[in-house]
Parts: structure tokens; sequence; C-alpha cells
């Protein structure tokens, strides 16, 4: 740590007329119980508990030619670490440079945050504490109502000498194209094309490229406002099959006074169980499943998830603004699989069909910001699942599954 305060020091030194420099910090705690979560609960559980913790310095530079983040992060589970333990902890969430060049252009080289849309392809993963971040380049674009992005990662475990090796469950390259036309009369509307590259293996040079194409709108007016999503994926996956998988998604929410009402559903199309010539599982590529598809996070990775069956979620949700400060929040799931799939005996055997139906999920958050740097958030999450869930996850003898956790986040402002 003594490194960074020395980094910024110097930072602030050297700054010259016309440049900015502000250094900002972020806590956050957030306590959890869990007696359900991410899988159901088996009736001889026993509840964890446990609190983790996200510290991140943020230091912003800019000036006229260029912009500059450098955001080094701990992130721990309290406990993790023996007293006296000398290990280190620091990691890189952001490191960046924003450069301006030709008219209307600039480049950010680094590593850095994709964040775009409604974040049913790229998130920040801001629920996870680590955060989601790529190292990447990215042309930007920008002339009145228009955005245009370029974008490219490639991934190296470490410098060699041969070879290109990398592991097959995380991407090898990550290429980006987005367009944005965004209107006065408040409709906004982009165009989205992502190609994901995974090697065949962990000892393969061999790239299999999923493709991802599609547009996202969304219209405001006055106190009603409503979203489309529509993506189609192609290319190949890891084992060299061909890819022909979609999602859809759309909503509506109006807000009468304090209280803002939206219905709202999502379909990602599955595999049919007896087509082994097409994969048309829609791969979530890197989104953060939770919040998309509730708060009990049972729907990360289809591939297992939903014995790759897709995943279809019809949600209903109230918010209301009890004041300035205090924020409620109820949403109701009901999820269901796209498609049907094969159910197993415990020696592997097919005996039957998992019909589509999964269950309710219920989530309800309440935020309260107590200061200008502090906010207090809290929720409540649980699920009531058909048979066909419980044969999903192997789990016969299932007890009541809840999610229970508590936050605390303080962003003080140093420099």
């Amino acid at each position: 740590m003594r490194k960074v305060f020395l980094f910024v020091s110097i930072l602030a030194l050297t700054q010259v007329a016309n440049a900015q420099l502000s250094v900002g910090t972020e806590l956050r705690n957030r306590g959890e119980y869990r007696d359900g979560y991410q899988k159901l609960a088996g009736e001889d559980n026993e509840a964890h508990v446990s609190v983790s913790q996200r510290t991140r310095i943020i230091v912003n530079f800019e000036n006229e030619d260029l912009k500059l983040r450098f955001s080094p992060q701990d992130v721990r589970v309290w406990g993790d670490e023996v007293n006296g333990n000398n290990k280190p902890s620091l990691e890189l969430f952001e490191g960046w440079v924003d450069i301006k060049f030709l008219k209307n252009s600039r480049l950010v080289v680094g590593r850095q945050v994709w964040n775009y849309d409604n974040q049913f392809l790229l998130s920040a993963g801001n629920w996870n504490q680590r955060g989601t971040s790529h190292d990447a380049l990215l042309y930007k674009y920008k002339s009145g109502e228009w955005d245009f992005h370029l974008g490219a990662a490639w991934n190296s475990a470490s410098q060699t000498l041969q070879n290109n090796y990398y592991r097959s469950n995380r991407y090898k390259s990550l290429n980006l194209l987005w367009l944005r036309h965004k209107g006065e009369n408040g409709l906004s509307a982009s165009l989205t094309h992502l190609s994901s590259g995974i090697t065949e293996s962990d000892e393969s040079n061999t790239i299999r490229f999923r493709h991802t194409t599609g547009l996202y709108s969304v219209i405001e007016k006055g106190d009603f406002s409503a979203f489309g999503n529509a993506y189609y994926q192609y290319g190949k996956n890891k084992a060299n099959i061909d890819v022909s998988a979609y999602l859809l998604a759309a909503g509506a929410s109006i807000k009468a006074g304090d209280l803002k009402t939206g219905l709202a559903g999502v379909y990602l199309s599955g595999r049919k169980k007896d087509d082994t010539n097409k994969d048309r599982l829609f791969d979530y590529i890197y989104a953060s499943g939770h919040g998309n598809f509730g708060d009990i996070d049972y729907f990360r990775s289809f591939a297992t998830d939903t014995r790759g069956g897709g995943l279809g979620d019809i949600y209903l949700y109230f918010d209301y603004a009890i004041n300035e400060k205090v924020n409620i929040k109820n949403t109701s799931h009901y999820f269901t699989l796209a498609q049907e799939v094969n159910k197993y005996n415990e020696g592997g055997t097919i005996i039957g069909t998992i019909d589509k139906n999964l269950g309710f999920e219920n989530d309800i958050v309440l935020k309260y910001k107590f200061s200008k740097s502090g906010a207090f958030e809290s929720g409540y999450a649980f699920f009531l699942p058909t048979d066909n869930l419980k044969d999903i996850q192997g789990i016969t003898d299932t007890k009541y599954s809840h999610f229970f956790y508590v936050m605390l986040t303080f962003t003080p402002k140093i420099y």
C-alpha cells in the first residue's frame, strides 16, 4: 500500500495548469447469510455466515489531451488470512490511459471496465466484490447523437517463447463493435457485435469463435419507459459444433408519484435434447446474472444450471422511493426452461424428461443513502422450487431456501 500512496503523491506534486487530479476510495463490507444461495438448501445443510470486504483506491488524472485512471483493490473474506501472514493480496482493478487524438476520437489502453446497454452481454459485475475488467484496447468516436466503439482484447497467461495456450474456461480473444444513436425524442438504439474466442483445451493453439450480433433499444417518455433486446449467436463452440442461439428480452415500466412499476421478460434459447448437430444454448458472455436473473443466483452458468436447457424469466417489480434517501424494491420472478432436458438416474441412464417449470423467486432490497459518501443496503431473497429444479440440481430432500445480506459502502473523496 505504501507504493500506492507514493504514486498518488507523485501525481499530486507533478500536476500542471489546467490539469485535474482526484483521489477517491471505496470500502465495501457485505455480510451474508446463505441457506440456499446459488444452490437449493439440502435438508441436512447448515447455513453459512461470512463477511467479505472490498477496498479500492481510485486515482483519476485529466488534462486537455488525456485521462488516466489507476485503481488498485484488495478483496478478502474476513478471516481468510492468518494474523501475521505476509501474503500480498493487492491487485489491479483498473489501470488505463484515455488519449485524445484526431477529431472526436479517443483511445483507451489498459485494464478497463466494459459496461454496455442494460448489461445482457457486458457488465461491470459489481455484485462480485472483485468486479469485472478487461485488458484491452478501445477506440471511441463521438459525434453529436452518435457513439461508436471498437475494442479488442488478447489474453496470455505469461510471456513465453512459443505457443499461445490459455485457460479454456476464459476467453483468449474478445472483440467488440458498438454503435449507438441517442435521439432527443427519448429513443436510444444500439447495435452490438461481439466475437469471443476460446481455446479448445488448455494446451491448444486452436481458437473457436462464438459471435453475437444484435440490437438494444430503449425509449423514455415522461414517466413511461420501455426496452427491448434481440441478439443472435453463431460460429463455433469449444467442441467445434456450430452455434445457433438467441436471446430476446423486453419490458416496460411506469412511474406514478414515488412508485415505479415494471413488467419484463427474458428468453435465452437452449439445446434441444435430441439435437447434437447444433449448439442452441445462448452464452451469456461476460455479463452478470445477479439481478438480471434474480438475487439468489441459481442461474449463472446455463450449461450446468439448466443442463443446457436455456431459460425463461418473467418478472414484476415495484420500486418505491420512501424519501430522497430511502428506497425499497420488490421483484418477483417466475423461471422456466426454454427446452425440456433429459432426466437421469444415479447410474447416468436417461429415464425420462424434466419439464420446463422451475419455480418462483422473490427479492426485496432496501437502500439508504445516509450521507454523501455512505450507503447502506440490505436484501432478502427466497426461492420456491419445483421438482424439476431439484432434479437438475440433484437434490431430493430440500428445505426452505433463502438468502440475506447487509452491505455498507463508503466512498469518501480524499483529494
